[in-house]
């Protein structure tokens, strides 16, 4: 039967789903089960309870998704940071045929959509007919 929050765990696989067993380092430490935080939640930078993709940010305290950068390694929009700035650095997208983080592309950029109707690789908008990216770029 798996572990409820805040009982002994020598494992995270002993807690029930969506904890966590914080503490247990060494074999013979027990830890405790704790729930795993979401992102954006304050967290304590000393314990891992931020999810799977994320980190707790030692200056803002809060859990956090590193931010992708250009080069990055991606499988989807969402490692890039879904076409958005998740660090305020340069909005990104992942570049299908490389699967790496590339920066959008500005107005007057040339363009083929990744999808029907999406903007992206483009900033503002990617007129698939003229294979030209199109518009002031976004507010992100």
């Amino acid at each position: 039967m798996p572990i409820k929050a805040g009982q002994p765990c020598a494992s995270t696989q002993a807690c029930v789903d969506g904890d966590t067993c914080v503490g247990a380092l060494a074999a013979g430490t027990l830890g405790s089960c704790q729930a795993v935080l979401d992102l954006g939640a304050a967290c304590d930078p000393t314990l891992e309870l931020c999810p799977t993709l994320g980190v707790c940010d030692v200056t803002s305290k809060r859990c956090t998704r590193p931010a992708a950068k250009v080069g990055d390694a991606c499988a989807t929009q969402f490692d890039c940071g879904e076409g958005t700035s998740l660090s305020f650095g340069p909005p990104l997208y992942c570049e299908p045929v490389s699967s790496k983080c590339a920066e959008q592309l500005p107005a007057g950029s040339a363009c083929t959509p990744l999808m029907p109707g999406s903007e992206l690789p483009c900033l503002a908008s990617c007129d698939a007919d003229a294979g030209v990216c199109t518009g002031p770029p976004a507010c992100h």
